[in-house]
Order: structure tokens, then C-alpha cells, then sequence
């Protein structure tokens, strides 16, 4: 993984604060365990696998992607890695500030074991404190369900602009929760709903399964209630509040844009579009949408036919067609095809900073 070269030479001589600080490195690593599953959202770009979204027209037969599982195994012992590191390299920061002696006499001063210990924690709980208040896992009424959503944070005070973000067919994954972390650093208050209920698939056949057995009316019925519980919160305006979905996800953003006039504005990433004349004209809410020339499962045929009647109907839609690109052109770290990803990504915050942020 490129990002894994790149963090293995940052910090690289890391092993010489055994010279500055000896035992504590064995302290470090005690402490870091602590962190349990807590993570730095921020820092998980460089170990998130990628992911490809395929329409279920697309699924190549029998095939089957294993490696998700050591992937994710791979991803997991990097973190545990780099947390330790961040914590290393603090404590070095610290010595060359305030030069200290471990042992010493005739006056000079002794930090003993413990009061490391009491640094460390002091640290461990900074950064714990820090990913707590960006990101957490919240939980709101969705009928008579309980359901949750990964909640990113922006920094700064005041009401913000907010953004339900809809998952692809995986499920609520690393994916879906950095594009919510990227939105958050961006100022929106980002809302990933969990239309599977903590499930996640992370091979085709397994999200065709997941997909194919989610009710469309429970899943408007959840996004409907994610856009309820961001109107409530005193950190969100509720008058600009938008919408984003990638593949499965572009289809329900374009379905709470109809279930729910009062959003702002809606992103499409390849979504599945209607057809029915009344629906289109009952639209209320300005969309954008970013689709493939090549994609098989949403034709280019269909999305020109669709901004066509909503264009006759006096709705606001700005749609591209990018000619080479196939489904889940955008999707994957990195991008399937770079360039169109970009530009699809800068269109949408072109987006939303003039519906949501009215600039």
C-alpha cells in the first residue's frame, strides 16, 4: 500500500527515544492498548481499502473478493502501528522542549515511572478526547426502530450547514465514513446512515444479498429520519441540509429528494433515476448528478431522458455524463478513472457550497 510506504519512512529512526527515554517505549505500547477501538478518523485515509461499487447487472459470475477480511486485519494492525508512533513521537517533541532526567542526583530532576505514565496518559487521552468529538456513533428514532449513523463533526461553533451521506451496496464501511470525515473538514455537519443495521459486505455476492434484501420504504423511511434528527441538532441549520449517495446510495439520495422537499440539494453518484413523468415534476429540490458514459446498470440514455423531463418541468438538475468512465467510477480511493473522479468530487463541492453554503 502506497500510504503505508509513506508512513513507514516518516518515521523512520523512531527506535532512537529508547536512547532518550529508556522503558518507555514498553509504557507507550501499555497505554496504547487502552485506546481499544478508538481511532483518529483523520488518519484513516492512508490504510482505507478500496472499494468498487457494480451495479447488480455488473456482478461478475461466481466471482467472490476474499481479501477484504486481511485487508482489513492489515489496516487494523497499521493503525494500532501508527498510534503508537504519534504517541513516540509527541514524547521526543516534549524531551527536545523540556530536557529531563529519568535518574540523576546532586539536584538535578527525576521523573519517575509513574509520572511518565501520567504524561502518556495525559496524551492517550487528548487524542481519545479529539476523535470523540469529530466523529462518534450516534443513535435516533426511525419509526418504532432505533437506528444509528456515524456522525463527523466540523470544527468551530455556530449552526452549519449539514449533509446525509448514503451508503453503496457494501454498507456503512471505511468508504462511506471517510467521504463523511472529508465533508466534515469541509464545515458540514455529516450524517452516514446505517441502512443495513451494522451490517457490511465486503465482497459482490454478499452486498448483491444485503442490497436485495433492504425494503426501499425502511430505507426513505431511515434517510427521512436522518434528516429529522440533523434539523434537530443545535449545531445545524436546518434550512440547508443536502444529501449525497454513491451507486445504491445515488438512487436513495434522489428518493429522499422526493420524499423530503425540504432538503437543499442533492448529489446523484450513478444512481438509479425514475421515469414517471408526475414524479419527476413533483421534484422540489436542485439536483446534481455525476454519472458514466460506459456504465451498463444506469445507461447514459436514461439519465438524458431524465434531465430532459425535469429540465421541461422547470426543475433544477445539472447532470454529466463522463464518456469513458463505467459505473463506480468515483467510488474507489484513488479513483477508477483519476481525472473524472476529481472533477466529479470539485462539481460536488462547487455543489453544495451554493446550495448550502450560499456562497
Amino acid at each position: 500500500m502506497r500510504g503505508e510506504a509513506a508512513e513507514e519512512g516518516s518515521v523512520a529512526g523512531a527506535g532512537a527515544f529508547d536512547l532518550v527515554r529508556p522503558r518507555v517505549r514498553r509504557l507507550v505500547a501499555e497505554r496504547v492498548v487502552a485506546l481499544g477501538g478508538r481511532e483518529v478518523r483523520r488518519d484513516r485515509n492512508s490504510v482505507r481499502p478500496a472499494v468498487l461499487d457494480l451495479p447488480a447487472g455488473q456482478l461478475p459470475a461466481g466471482k467472490t473478493d476474499l481479501r477484504g477480511a486481511e485487508t482489513e486485519a492489515r489496516r487494523q494492525a497499521i493503525v494500532e502501528k501508527l498510534k503508537e508512533r504519534s504517541l513516540v513521537r509527541r514524547l521526543i517533541r516534549e524531551e527536545r522542549a523540556h530536557p529531563i532526567r529519568l535518574t540523576g542526583t546532586g539536584g538535578k530532576r527525576t521523573m519517575t515511572k509513574k509520572a511518565i505514565g501520567a504524561v502518556v496518559l495525559t496524551l492517550v487521552a487528548a487524542l481519545g478526547s479529539a476523535a470523540d468529538k469529530s466523529s462518534k456513533s450516534v443513535s435516533y428514532p426511525s419509526g418504532a426502530e432505533t437506528v444509528t449513523g456515524y456522525l463527523a463533526l466540523p470544527d468551530g461553533a455556530g449552526r452549519k450547514p449539514a449533509i446525509v451521506v448514503i451508503q453503496e451496496w457494501w454498507g456503512l464501511n471505511d468508504f462511506i465514513r471517510g467521504k463523511a470525515d472529508d465533508l466534515a473538514r469541509k464545515g458540514y455537519v455529516a450524517l452516514a446512515v446505517d441502512l443495513y443495521r451494522g451490517k457490511v459486505a465486503t465482497d459482490p455476492d454478499t452486498a448483491h444479498q444485503l442490497m436485495r434484501g433492504l425494503p426501499e420504504d425502511r430505507a426513505v423511511r431511515d434517510l427521512k429520519a436522518a434528516f429529522d434528527y440533523l434539523r434537530s441538532r443545535d449545531d445545524v441549520d436546518a434550512a440547508r441540509i443536502g444529501s449525497v449517495g454513491w451507486c445504491m446510495g445515488g438512487g436513495y439520495s434522489l428518493a429522499l429528494a422526493l420524499a423530503q422537499p425540504k432538503l437543499a440539494g442533492t448529489v446523484i453518484y450513478y444512481g438509479r433515476l425514475v421515469t414517471d413523468d408526475a414524479t419527476i415534476k413533483s421534484l422540489a429540490v436542485p439536483l446534481l448528478g455525476n454519472f458514466g458514459g460506459q456504465d451498463k446498470g444506469i445507461p447514459p440514455e436514461s439519465v438524458k431522458a431524465f434531465e430532459a423531463k425535469a429540465r421541461a418541468a422547470g426543475k433544477s438538475v445539472d447532470f454529466k455524463i463522463y464518456p469513458d468512465a463505467g459505473h463506480g467510477f468515483a467510488s474507489s480511493k484513488g479513483g477508477i478513472r483519476e481525472a473524472d473522479a476529481k472533477d466529479a468530487d470539485a462539481r460536488t463541492d462547487a455543489f453544495f457550497e451554493k446550495t448550502l453554503k450560499r456562497k
